[in-house]
């Protein structure tokens, strides 16, 4: 019998706001927003909880590493064995030789989606082709890309990978850091940008400057990777993190 819960992440502190077991919620649902996840990899099943109802979708066939419900309220998952579209129930697909091994999936201001693969760089799609970035053009600014990447108010989309965080423009690709990042999130509010790393998360203003990393000693009672962080319609920090280790190679971890 597994148990899901998520938190929420406030003043250095920590609040279950929903407890999810067997695929049912169990005891007081605090949840003031609508969420998408994937709560084990493993079961791989993806699961949409607001503050009344609890959806599952099994797909079981599907190995899903990603997911991202679009500005027209459809669903994309990424696999390894390529990219799928849910609409009414029903699927269209991506096969594995054009979106192989999607960890995270994007919109960027302009509709485009970007697709994040572990293996094989990045992919733009925008309605109709397929633009590659692929990760031998790509590996001094990033490589193996992770979970959840996001985009900013100006259109900067942000790619969490093994190398840390890597930005694109519009125009170019650079890195904002050095440490293996697993996560990214965009609080548009505040105009920050977020990394989930192993122990700890850090914050990041319009310039990419670091103002703020939080771990245990900020009470983030974390003994893994961070691996999503959201925020709810209260401005409520989420996150989420796995206590296992990870089978990537996150060179240059902090250990504190």
């Amino acid at each position: 019998m597994e148990t899901v819960n998520l938190f929420e992440y406030k003043e250095g502190k920590l609040l279950n706001v929903a407890t999810i077991k067997n695929d049912r919620v169990i005891g007081k649902n605090r949840t003031t927003h609508e969420f998408t996840f994937l709560p084990n990899l493993a079961k791989n099943q993806i699961y949409t909880i607001n503050q009344d109802t609890l959806i599952v979708r099994g797909f079981s066939e599907l190995r899903k590493n990603s997911c991202l419900t679009d500005q027209d309220k459809r669903l994309w998952i990424g696999t390894e064995e390529g990219l799928y579209q849910v609409f009414s129930g029903g699927f269209e697909t991506y096969k594995r030789e054009f979106l192989p091994t999607i960890w995270s999936v994007v919109e960027d201001l302009d509709q485009n989606i970007w697709f994040a693969s572990y293996d094989y760089g990045l992919k733009k799609f925008d309605g109709k082709t397929i633009t590659s970035y692929s990760e031998t053009k790509l590996e001094k600014y990033g490589y193996h890309f992770h979970f959840h990447s996001s985009v900013d108010k100006r259109g900067t989309l942000y790619f969490p990978n093994e190398k840390g965080i890597m930005a694109y423009n519009g125009s170019f690709f650079r890195p904002i850091n050095r440490v293996g990042c697993l996560t990214s999130f965009y609080d548009r509010d505040r105009d920050l940008l977020w990394g989930g790393y192993r122990l700890l998360a850090e914050v990041y203003d319009r310039t990419h400057k670091l103002i703020r990393a939080i771990g245990i000693a900020d009470g983030m009672e974390i003994k893994g990777y961070v691996v999503t962080i959201g925020k709810d319609k209260n401005g409520f920090l989420l996150a989420g993190w796995i206590y296992r280790a990870l089978p990537l190679q996150l060179g240059h971890q902090r250990t504190d």
